[in-house]
């Protein structure tokens, strides 16, 4: 029994077509992808290994330094620089014992170790009036019609400027022997002898 012609496969190479069915252009292609792994394999292993290990080694290196650059300072305490500062006390005196008390020249000192803090450069006294309201009676039970009364009291406001050499760090300010010096805080202290509390309303750096 004679194949119907439509049974018959096609003859490729009256096709002009290549055995392998990719055509002129595509047998091109692959000849030259089959080149191109043949020279891939023709590099010895330990080729790929040296790149890759140069690659993490760069990615690595680009990575520390961002930590060290970043991230690494803010974890670091910053180096502290000593700087020569004044700082300006401020005692309210009431008994008039301190008026006479800090003689520039001399030295203020802490009362708690006896050390010298710094070096008296200023002083000076200015009279102030202390007022407070006081009520006949306790605050909780005082009638619609209360009267108040005011109490006045002379006091000296006596002004110490002493020189002295603090620790400064930067995001922290000054410090001296673990102690905070700062506009605002206050300061228990020597002077000739008389210990006093003292608050500081000015700070200036000599640098």
């Amino acid at each position: 029994m004679a194949n119907h012609p439509y049974d018959r496969k096609p003859d490729l190479m009256r096709s002009g077509l290549p055995k392998n069915g990719l055509g002129v252009r595509g047998s091109v292609a692959y000849r030259q992808l089959s080149d191109r792994n043949a020279n891939y394999k023709n590099y010895p292993r330990w080729f790929f290994i040296t790149v890759n290990v140069i690659l993490i080694l760069l990615a690595l290196a680009v990575v520390t330094t961002l930590v060290l650059t970043f991230a690494l300072p803010r974890f670091l305490p910053t180096a502290a620089e000593r700087r020569e500062l004044t700082c300006t006390l401020e005692f309210y005196d009431i008994s008039g014992a301190i008026g006479n008390a800090p003689t520039v020249g001399t030295s203020l000192i802490d009362p708690a170790t006896g050390e010298p803090i710094g070096d008296i450069v200023a002083t000076e006294v200015r009279a102030h009036t202390l007022s407070a309201v006081l009520w006949q009676e306790d605050w909780e039970q005082l009638p619609a019609d209360a009267v108040a009364s005011e109490l006045t009291m002379p006091v000296s406001i006596v002004s110490v400027t002493v020189r002295l050499t603090a620790e400064y760090r930067a995001g922290q300010g000054y410090t001296r022997d673990g102690v905070r010096i700062a506009v605002g805080e206050r300061y228990a202290v020597s002077l000739a002898g008389i210990v006093a509390s003292g608050t500081c309303v000015l700070l200036e750096s000599e640098v």
